[in-house]
């Protein structure tokens, strides 16, 4: 499943930035390649990680929707910023929406987890 996702999103990346010359595609892809792979492994656990501190303050489980974003997403963009990525947000477009939805998902699923556990 990672090496999908990566290889989509080194395509996206390479055709948004297609126009900035041979140096600008390597780079893009190889940053896009990295991080695609890397946060398909690390999201899910950064996310569990999160909401057992969110509960742990006492905080409805919700707010992991936007603060996992948010970090995820946040972390994504320093990334593409140090590499320099000529266009992040286009870049980093596709990887927004499925991060909505992931974050959404999981979070759906870590409570439904957390309640069977506190049941």
């Amino acid at each position: 499943m990672a090496a999908l996702a990566s290889a989509f999103f080194i395509l996206w990346g390479v055709y948004i930035n297609w126009n900035y010359g041979t140096e600008a595609i390597i780079q893009v892809g190889v940053t896009q390649g990295i991080i695609s792979f890397v946060s398909t492994f690390i999201s899910s656990d950064a996310l569990q990680r999160l909401y057992r501190t969110i509960k742990r303050f006492g905080w409805h489980g919700s707010i992991n929707v936007p603060v996992g974003f948010l970090l995820i997403n946040g972390a994504i963009f320093g990334a593409h910023f140090l590499a320099g990525t000529p266009r992040i947000l286009p870049t980093m477009a596709p990887g927004l929406i499925v991060s909505v939805f992931f974050c959404s998902a999981y979070t759906y699923r870590l409570s439904l987890a957390f309640a069977k556990r506190e049941a």
